[in-house]
């Protein structure tokens, strides 16, 4: 039988499968500031580790 687990909204829901520290404000960036190089999403994310946007 599977986990039921209860979730207050579909932000909650996307969040858990997004998962992760970075990503959801890596989308937010994109999708509200278009295309952006490597550089300028690195800029963005400040104490982000390098690798963390290449992976």
């Amino acid at each position: 039988m599977p986990d039921i687990k209860i979730v207050s909204s579909e932000i909650e829901v996307t969040l858990k499968v997004i998962g992760g520290k970075w990503k959801p404000l890596i989308l937010h960036y994109l999708q509200y500031g278009g295309v952006k190089r490597y550089n300028e999403i690195l800029r963005y994310l400040g104490t982000a580790p390098k690798k963390t946007l290449t992976a």
